[in-house]
């Protein structure tokens, strides 16, 4: 599911580039500790730390301590910094200048500037790639990943996040939607910023279209987001992550490209 017509990667570059796209509260007086226990801190997927240390314990798992890892999307490059403490090798890239400033001056992290399929990294230069709530975001998506197939070294992986248009409460807001109920139709799919959305099916056959093959996919709720969610919340939003009808598709892709 995608929007069309979409804007062009120069129009969509400016969206990110505006102060009224992201909240930079994070950077107030920014201290670790702090930002490590959400005291003081907006918890969303942008500056959540526990949205980061679980993106990272799933990283681990796939990528060895010393691990050169290419954050694409990295904004405020919060998870190159917590990757970098973790012992990782990491830098981010973002097509957002005041982004990628913030990211050198407030943490000290390497964070390129521009669009990966332009910037001329080195093939296989990295033994993994985060590519998370970012490929919603881009005007042609093939292209983009098989940019990074080229940069990740052969068997090196691909961790990202993705809407779920098949997700519960996605199909519930766009029958909504296309029957006139909703008050802003399709806000819920992030027009014009987020371009396309995925499900299982369409993810997995993209992927392997470009080259990598899926070794985890699984739906991700962002009740995760919540610090200490109720119970009841917390078991039947896991029972809808076992079957992919929550919002969001966290998955790992292998790069299947051949040893040279």
């Amino acid at each position: 599911m995608f929007v069309s017509p979409r804007l062009t990667p120069r129009k969509l570059a400016e969206i990110y580039e505006s102060e009224d796209f992201s909240d930079t509260s994070v950077f107030d007086n920014f201290d670790y500790d702090l930002w490590k226990h959400q005291t003081g801190f907006v918890v969303n997927s942008l500056s959540s730390y526990k949205v980061k240390a679980m993106l990272l314990d799933l990283v681990a798992k796939y990528v060895p301590p010393g691990g050169r890892l290419l954050d694409v999307g990295s904004g405020f490059g919060l998870t190159v910094f917590e990757a970098n403490r973790r012992g990782f090798r990491a830098e981010g890239i973002d097509i957002s200048q005041r982004l990628a400033s913030l990211a050198h001056e407030k943490l000290g992290v390497t964070v390129h500037c521009g669009r990966v399929e332009e910037a001329h990294l080195d093939a296989a230069g990295y033994d993994a790639v985060i590519f998370w709530d970012v490929l919603e975001h881009v005007h042609n998506p093939l292209e983009i990943l098989m940019e990074i197939r080229r940069i990740t070294r052969p068997g090196g992986h691909l961790f990202g996040q993705v809407p779920n248009w098949r997700g519960l409460t996605n199909r519930y807001k766009t029958f909504l939607s296309r029957h006139g109920f909703a008050h802003k139709q399709f806000k819920h799919f992030g027009i014009p910023h987020h371009v396309f959305n995925f499900d299982p099916t369409s993810l997995r056959r993209m992927l392997e279209k470009c080259g990598f093959r899926v070794v985890y996919c699984r739906s991700w709720s962002k009740l995760k987001y919540r610090m200490n969610p109720p119970l009841l919340s917390r078991w039947f939003h896991e029972m809808l992550e076992r079957r992919n009808l929550t919002d969001y598709l966290t998955f790992v892709a292998q790069n299947q490209q051949p040893n040279a």
